[in-house]
C-alpha cells in the first residue's frame, strides 16, 4: 500500500484512524433573573461527524519513535548538564524535565496512539481547510470522551 507518509508503496504498515467533528462549548451556569452567583461554567464536548483512516508504513512510525527518543535523551542531557554545571541551569533542567514527562507519557501510550497522531498530524490543515471542521481525537481520547457522555454522533 502507499503510505501516506512518506508516498511510497510499502508492504509493511497499518492503518491509523482519528475522528473529526466540531468542539462545542456551552454555558451551564445557574442564573437567576440574569446574574449569575458564581464563577462560569463552561462544558465542553464534541459533535462527531466520521472517522478517517490513513495508511503509514512501519518506517515512518519507527522514525517518529526514535524522534521522540532523540527529545528524550535531550531532556535526560538537560537536566545532568544543570546538575553538574551550575544552578543558572535550573531552567534548563525544568525544561528538561516537562520534555521528559511529555516524551514518556507519548511513548508509553503505544503504538497505535502514535500512529493515530500521526494520521491526525497528517490530514489535520486539510479537514479544517476543506470542510471547517476543528475538533479531532485519537481513538484513545475518542474512548475517554464517550465515557464521560462528552461525544454526540451525528448521522
Amino acid at each position: 500500500m502507499k503510505c501516506q507518509k512518506c508516498s511510497r508503496e510499502k508492504e509493511n504498515g497499518y492503518t491509523y484512524s482519528f475522528f473529526y467533528g466540531k468542539q462545542m462549548i456551552e454555558n451551564v451556569s445557574q442564573v437567576d433573573g440574569g446574574l449569575i452567583f458564581h464563577a462560569p461554567n463552561f462544558r465542553t464536548w464534541y459533535k462527531i461527524f466520521g472517522q478517517h483512516n490513513s495508511w503509514i508504513c512501519n518506517d515512518c512510525l519507527r522514525n517518529k519513535i526514535a524522534f521522540y527518543s532523540s527529545l528524550l535523551a535531550l531532556g535526560c542531557f538537560f537536566i545532568s548538564l544543570s546538575i553538574l554545571v551550575s544552578p543558572i541551569f535550573l531552567i534548563l533542567s525544568f525544561f528538561g524535565l516537562m520534555m521528559i514527562a511529555y516524551i514518556a507519557k507519548l511513548m508509553l501510550s503505544g503504538r497505535e496512539d502514535i500512529g493515530d497522531r500521526m494520521a491526525l498530524a497528517l490530514n489535520e490543515s486539510h479537514m479544517r481547510e476543506t470542510y471547517g471542521y476543528y475538533g479531532f481525537l485519537t481513538r484513545k481520547q475518542y474512548k475517554k470522551l464517550k465515557s464521560q457522555n462528552a461525544i454526540q454522533e451525528e448521522t
